[in-house]
């Protein structure tokens, strides 16, 4: 049974979080709350944390605004009879809210409403800010939904024909989700994060497949995934497969961020968590894979033959050739705990402290 909603309660200090929150109510929850259409929108500084959000339900009352939660979309995903967290745009929504408020670009591509929203809060008007943006964030739901039912039928296609697979690495004692999946399609960005936050799926790297030898890999930026490796194999992998000499290859800057001298093929962005090809590397699945396999697991080395009594084997180590930090850093004696410094001008993983 729906529950009546009389009043609907939101931030006096309007934010983007609040109105995309209301946005999701009115798009979503139409069977589970009743009246909202006319429910009165009442502006408020503030909300005792005495109460859950059941309880303000239960009294007629919707709050679209932080109670116990960091944020208003927190608190109503936390009412689980809408289950919110089945729509891969509120996921993916609340991702980028966190990313931005660690100061960080969201990404989402809703986020540029912030800085406009932000002038309708200097000359208080909530009401006509609300008026205003409601139509523009229901498209942009609409175009989301749209985009779902669209990814959804492809990639149920493509695992009934082997087009799609997936597999799970470590780092840092955590298992990421690998996503590998053929497609020829020019909106490769929009399905990268259509697998990143759609709940049966919740990858952590997807790796698209496309036309002429097109490959890109990218990792969810809130799981600050280490791929510094995994391009260091790729490019030694690219140098081996096109016959460049290995003399031409600096190796000590085979996971620079960009573009690398000698080995024209990739660009790795730090910042994005992401590997572009920009040409055919003559690369297939296995390679990328054992790629990804061995350059994610922080902790891997070839045939466990290192770190051993006698320290690093040189070349007689199958992975000497890709001089990966991690055995940079116990070739020096340091310890095997990392993590990386992720800034737009460094690509240097450190020692934690």
């Amino acid at each position: 049974m729906s529950k009546k909603i009389e009043k609907i309660l939101m931030p006096k200090d309007l934010d983007l979080d609040s109105i995309v929150t209301l946005s999701f109510v009115y798009h979503y929850s139409d069977k589970i709350f009743s009246n909202l259409s006319k429910a009165e929108i009442e502006f408020r500084t503030s909300l005792p944390e005495d109460k859950d959000i059941y309880s303000y339900v239960n009294s007629g009352l919707l709050p679209i605004m932080p109670i116990k939660k960091n944020s208003a979309l927190q608190e109503l995903i936390a009412y689980e009879d809408l289950q919110l967290d089945n729509h891969f745009l509120v996921n993916h929504v609340l991702s980028s809210m966190r990313q931005l408020k660690k100061c960080s670009m969201g990404e989402n591509k809703i986020f540029f409403l912030e800085n406009i929203i932000s002038v309708f809060l200097r000359d208080n008007q909530p009401t006509k800010a609300i008026k205003i943006f409601l139509p523009i964030i229901k498209a942009f739901i609409e175009l989301g939904e749209k985009n779902e039912n669209r990814f959804f039928e492809y990639c149920k296609e493509t695992i009934k024909s082997g087009a799609m697979t997936s597999f799970v690495v470590s780092q840092d004692e955590k298992n990421l989700k690998v996503v590998f999946i053929d497609y020829k399609e020019e909106d490769n960005e929009d399905l990268i994060e259509y697998l990143f936050f759609k709940k049966e799926v919740m990858a952590d790297i997807v790796v698209i497949f496309a036309d002429k030898g097109n490959i890109t890999i990218r990792a969810k930026i809130d799981k600050k995934i280490d791929l510094l490796d995994v391009i260091a194999v790729i490019r030694v992998e690219t140098a081996r497969k096109n016959k460049v000499p290995f003399d031409k290859i600096n190796k000590h800057i085979l996971n620079r961020s960009g573009v690398m001298p000698g080995i024209e093929y990739w660009d790795f962005n730090l910042e994005s968590s992401t590997i572009k090809s920009l040409k055919s590397a003559h690369l297939d699945k296995s390679n990328i894979k054992r790629a990804i396999m061995i350059g994610v697991d922080l902790s891997k080395m070839a045939k466990g033959m290192c770190p051993s009594k006698e320290g690093c084997i040189g070349k007689k180590c199958d992975f000497y050739s890709y001089n990966m930090l991690r055995c940079r850093k116990r070739r020096a004696g340091a310890s095997d705990t990392f993590e990386q410094k992720n800034t737009e001008k460094s690509n240097i993983r450190v020692l934690k402290k």
